[in-house]
């Protein structure tokens, strides 16, 4: 070991100063060396070998080699990959990203058709709570499309999952549903925009008209306004 480290130490200065090309000149000389000292059994290789391990785990050249490996590559999640392997992924992900949007669209349509031929949630509500827990799935939009389609509301249950039920004491209702309707085409960011104003003025309106009557201060109402109050009562249920 001491004569390898000796050696080592005679040969660094030229491996610090040429780098890599000597270094795979000086692997290919120690590693003949070596071999002929043990087939010849005139030498102990533990010196030749030492020097050997020396050189590849010390010299400038061999860490040049690996960065220039690296040249054009990126890490992403720990893996080595090139441009075109970057983009064959990713064409990859958006392809299962529609293949499951769609598939959530043909469990709509059946748990919808359910709906309407049993009057049983129990299948919309089951999509509903399971699509909270895949991120990639927008739960609001597919609510709202699904109460589009069929007289449902969705409440809380009290343990932080949707309640779905039929809305009123009425027939079951669903609407036809086209062959290229999509629940993730059915709002515009316009119409949600809309929607959410609407919605808001509706509940501030409820709100002030509950309290002023809770204060004395509202009027009795007429026939007409009685049925204008509950039907925006029953407009903010079914949006809840």
């Amino acid at each position: 070991m001491a004569k390898g480290c000796a050696m080592f130490a005679r040969d660094l200065p030229t491996i610090l100063v040429f780098g890599c090309p000597v270094y795979l000149r000086e692997i290919r000389q120690v590693y003949a060396e070596t071999l002929d000292k043990i087939q010849t059994k005139q030498s102990k290789p533990v010196g030749y070998c030492s020097r050997l391990l020396l050189v590849l785990a010390m010299s400038t050249g061999f860490f040049v080699c690996l960065l220039q490996c690296h040249v054009n590559l990126f890490t992403f999640e720990g893996i080595n990959m090139k441009f075109s392997q970057f983009k064959t992924k990713l064409s990859s992900v958006v392809k299962r990203e529609a293949t499951l949007r769609d598939d959530i669209d043909s469990l709509a349509r059946v748990a919808i058709a359910q709906y309407g031929d049993h009057g049983d949630t129990s299948w919309i509500q089951l999509l509903a709570n399971e699509s909270k827990n895949m991120r990639s799935i927008a739960t609001n939009m597919l609510k709202n499309y699904i109460k589009s389609k069929a007289n449902v509301k969705f409440a809380d249950d009290g343990n932080g999952d949707f309640k779905v039920t039929k809305i009123g004491k009425g027939a079951i209702e669903v609407q036809s549903i086209a062959e290229d309707e999509r629940w993730y085409d059915f709002e515009t960011s316009h119409t949600i925009v809309a929607d959410k104003v609407f919605m808001a003025m509706v509940t501030n309106l409820l709100s002030s008209a509950d309290k002023a009557k809770e204060n004395g201060k509202l009027k009795t109402m007429s026939s007409e306004e009685e049925r204008v109050y509950a039907f925006l009562r029953s407009v903010k249920a079914q949006a809840a």
